[in-house]
């Protein structure tokens, strides 16, 4: 007997759906090609790398730039394991048409797609004007024409002179610009004769190669420096210093990082040092540098140098003396005072002046001289009162325009009527400029 749980049981047995994939194909078709195989049909074939794919969708276009459009669907009851290889013939289309192709592995769960594959209807033109721009160290530039509208890719032969054999350089996309095509070869040895030709690709084939072009190659460009360091000596300067590591460059080059060239070398060999002054307290520069020959320029990397700030202004201290004459017979009235204040190392003076009525001359004394002298243009040199000594006075006197403490200064004074003998006068006051750095 059955009961009425028993069939219910038995109905939702029968009538439940089969289980959806739980994840997407584990991956697309590979080896996907399409080829024009005859004037009306093209092949297409793919290697399966899914293990879950319930079947493939072939999407189709027409011509580059259009929408794709799904046009068939395989499918594969058994299930094959990965690396099965597919193949699918569409035909019945026009002649001199370009159709571009995709496959997709589905499941319930999503789907893989391939990227795309175009068939051409023919192979492409000949390439033809092919001409020589530029020649390097290791690549050769050049450009050719083409009326071909359905090439895939151009692939650049190069040999060596005479019989040598012609040999695949590399494979570039096509990038056609007003009927022309710009390319090089490239990975070519420095001071050697080259040929060039180019031959259009699609997928039927190569096209007849074009016409060949040679020249010879530069000389390998130099290399560039190492080690280039900047620093800042002061304020205003920077030192640079790098390494020459090359044989053969022919120009040296320095540049700012605006690209001025500022200074200018022939070839150079082993550590170099160049300062550059003139510049802005506090600020970066960077600089670089070029080395030349006849195969091209290298280049450094930049470096970058801040200036030392400029240091504060210095300070100035005026001190005041008393002064005591002293009295020699036969010897005009003179006085020495020892200046020794307590500054900071580096204080100089920078002047000095004798506080005494405008009838009084004052003849400071150069080191050395006899107190007989003083007067003599020979021996001293004549302040007026309340005149500051210059800076050329100090260097007559000291040999220096700031001269460092300590200092002796020793004068003797003179009245304008010429008289600088002995002369009675009471105490002098003396005014001291001094300068600390």
């Amino acid at each position: 007997m059955i009961t009425c749980l028993a069939v219910a049981a038995a109905f939702l047995l029968v009538s439940t759906p089969p289980a959806l994939a739980a994840t997407p194909p584990t991956a697309p078709p590979t080896n996907f090609t399409a080829t024009r195989i005859f004037t009306d049909a093209n092949e297409l074939t793919w290697t399966d790398a899914s293990t879950n794919e319930k079947y493939f969708e072939i999407e189709t276009k027409d011509g580059f730039n259009k929408p794709w459009v799904k046009t068939w669907t395989t499918f594969d009851p058994a299930a094959p394991p990965t690396g099965k290889r597919y193949s699918q013939m569409i035909k019945g289309l026009p002649e001199n048409r370009v159709f571009c192709y995709r496959v997709s592995a589905v499941n319930d769960a999503g789907r893989q797609t391939t990227g795309e594959k175009c068939a051409a209807p023919a192979l492409p033109a000949k390439p033809f004007n092919m001409t020589i721009d530029r020649i390097w160290d290791s690549s050769i530039e050049f450009k050719f024409e083409t009326a071909s509208s359905w090439t895939w890719s151009y692939k650049v032969y190069t040999k060596r002179a005479g019989d040598a054999p012609w040999v695949l350089n590399r494979e570039v996309p096509a990038q056609i610009y007003d009927g022309r095509m710009f390319t090089y070869a490239r990975d070519l040895l420095p001071e050697r004769y080259y040929c060039v030709r180019v031959a259009a690709s699609n997928s039927k084939g190569e096209s007849e190669p074009s016409n060949e072009a040679c020249g010879t190659t530069k000389i390998r460009r130099p290399a560039a420096p190492t080690d280039l360091k900047a620093r800042s000596d002061s304020p205003t300067t920077v030192t640079l210093t790098w390494t020459d590591i090359s044989t053969t460059e022919t120009a040296y080059e320095l540049a700012r990082g605006d690209d001025t060239t500022i200074r200018s070398w022939g070839p150079l060999s082993g550590i170099y040092t160049t300062t550059i002054s003139g510049l802005t307290p506090a600020t970066d520069y960077y600089y670089y540098l070029r080395v030349k020959n006849d195969g091209g320029t290298s280049y450094t990397e930049q470096v970058r140098v801040t200036t030392q700030s400029a240091p504060p202004p210095p300070t100035e201290v005026t001190q005041s003396y008393f002064v005591q004459p002293t009295y020699f017979p036969d010897a005009p009235v003179h006085w020495r005072i020892y200046l020794n204040p307590n500054l900071p190392a580096g204080a100089y003076v920078k002047s000095f002046q004798y506080v005494v009525g405008p009838d009084w001359i004052m003849h400071v004394m150069k080191p050395g001289k006899l107190y007989s002298q003083c007067g003599s243009p020979d021996a001293s040199v004549p302040l007026d009162g309340y005149q500051l000594a210059t800076a050329d006075q100090l260097n007559v006197l000291y040999g220096s325009s700031q001269p460092k403490l300590p200092l002796w200064i020793e004068a003797c004074a003179s009245s304008r009527s010429g008289n600088a003998g002995n002369i009675t006068i009471g105490q002098i006051l003396m005014n001291v400029i001094y300068v600390i750095p």
